[in-house]
């Protein structure tokens, strides 16, 4: 039998729940320049490109990095880079940073990031025969200079109407343009339209939440998974302590109630609390220290169906619940008993854990189901 992989166990969203499309029509000041990829290089090293909250950490193998090279030294264009001018002058790297990072780190002869040797050119059939496992400075001069004086093109733009939103414009770029060939998350985008108090609290305590839960796996830090759950986590708290029937708001900021919660999907709500709770959210402390207790208690696997994986879904239940505790909302028994009751929820109470999962009447199911069992021993 192969190793299981461990990690955040995927949640499949059905198709029912779909994210609203907003027709704001931007107008856009775009221009084109052309740089030399030694010009780009020193432009990133020098920081006069701005790295946004957006971007994700560094996720090319070596092998794609290497085709990258290998791609320039062939003569073969580069897809645009797109960059944001900002009003103060500064430019925010949209889409190319992946390559940006490859080229700069080859060019210097450095280790790309989270790798512990210098960036080499991959040995294998990914890359011509000619220069497979060379480093820069193993190169001919002419190469080297192919690869210093290949041009790319750079789209600058910058957001004239409306005068406000100026993220929402980098959102759409980021859902449209895909030259990585590895698709953005949501939380991904997120992290480009609300920077501040809340992202970076969030980002501390995703890094806390790895250290203590082994079974989180460095894609699911890299890719902001962790993150995303914690949001879940929250923007759920914020629903149930507010209006255990449902309240939600909508993208226009109105109140709807909840004989039309089943057509809202977690996702907006999460990015509805987002927007609202950008300068900082204090019930992240409460987060933490159900965290704590969670880890210091060493209750037994309520995180998951199985010793492996995190499940989002019933991860987000049980840490609801226990900061419903932490506030004294609730009396919770998470004791080997109902644990085992928990892992033998008969299929009718399963459905709510594993069918229309991001609907806001099968998360309160969720919450009352698993409320009842951890409940029992406390009577």
């Amino acid at each position: 039998m192969g190793k299981k992989e461990t990690g955040i166990e995927e949640v499949e969203i059905q198709s029912d729940d779909l994210s609203s499309i907003d027709d704001t029509v931007f107008k856009i000041r775009y221009w084109n320049t052309t740089y030399t990829f030694e010009r780009i290089a020193q432009l990133y090293r020098k920081e006069k490109f701005v790295i946004p909250d957006l971007q994700r950490a560094y996720v090319w193998t070596q092998d794609m990095a290497s085709r990258l090279i290998d791609s320039i030294l062939l003569g073969i264009p580069l897809p645009n880079f797109f960059i944001y001018k900002n009003e103060d002058d500064t430019n925010d790297i949209i889409d190319g940073l992946q390559r940006i990072i490859t080229i700069a780190t080859f060019m210097s002869e450095e280790k790309l990031p989270d790798k512990k040797i210098m960036f080499k050119l991959s040995n294998n059939n990914s890359v011509s025969s000619k220069w497979r496992g060379k480093s820069f400075s193993e190169l001919t001069p002419e190469e080297q200079d192919r690869l210093r004086d290949g041009e790319a093109n750079i789209v600058f733009f910058e957001q004239r109407y409306p005068s406000t939103r100026k993220n929402d414009i980098k959102k759409h770029v980021f859902e449209r343009i895909n030259t990585g060939g590895v698709k953005l998350t949501s939380q991904e985008i997120r992290n480009a339209l609300y920077p501040g108090p809340l992202m970076e609290r969030i980002k501390e305590l995703s890094f806390k939440w790895r250290m203590l839960e082994k079974r989180f796996t460095e894609k699911d830090y890299k890719k902001y998974k962790i993150d995303e759950l914690i949001l879940r986590i929250v923007s759920i708290d914020s629903i149930v302590s507010n209006d255990y029937e449902g309240l939600i708001k909508n993208d226009l900021g109105e109140i709807v109630r909840a004989k039309i919660s089943s057509s809202i999907i977690l996702k907006n709500q999460i990015d509805c609390f987002m927007e609202k709770y950008q300068n900082g959210y204090k019930e992240l402390n409460v987060f933490e220290e159900a965290l704590e207790r969670y880890y210091s208690e060493e209750y037994p696997n309520f995180l998951g169906r199985n010793k492996h994986n995190i499940n989002s879904v019933y991860a987000e239940t049980v840490f609801v619940l226990l900061m419903a505790s932490i506030r004294g909302e609730v009396n919770l028994d998470f004791s080997e008993g109902n644990y085992c009751q928990i892992k033998e929820l008969s299929s009718e109470k399963k459905l709510p854990f594993t069918r229309r999962t991001t609907n806001i009447d099968n998360l309160k199911k969720r919450l009352d189901i698993f409320k009842e069992i951890l409940s029992e021993g406390l009577r």
